[in-house]
């Protein structure tokens, strides 16, 4: 029988050595408690998750952020990465892939 935790339509692998691509999981509303169990495995199995077509508002990432556990916001006096002007930090850092 096949469950959601080995399900194929939910987690296929990229075929390198680390990652697994994601489908039929919308990341902007509430997921399922068997789709974040399955989510947490294919991390733990995979190291690196990839959500494609996404297309999210900041609160909605963050939301989504937190399935993994909290958010961690450095003091206000430590500088980190695109800080913002005044060495403001940013709730979020993009990143592009070129």
């Amino acid at each position: 029988m096949t469950t959601l935790l080995n399900s194929p339509e939910l987690l296929t692998p990229t075929g390198s050595a680390l990652g697994a691509v994601v489908h039929g999981v919308d990341a902007s509303g509430p997921i399922p408690a068997e789709t974040l169990l399955a989510l947490k495995q294919g991390l733990l199995d995979h190291h690196i998750l990839i959500f494609k077509g996404q297309d999210l508002s900041e609160e909605q990432f963050k939301a989504f952020a937190t399935y993994s556990g909290n958010i961690f916001n450095p003091p206000a006096d430590v500088p980190v990465l695109a800080s913002k002007e005044g060495g403001a930090t940013p709730e979020i850092v993009l990143v592009a892939v070129a």
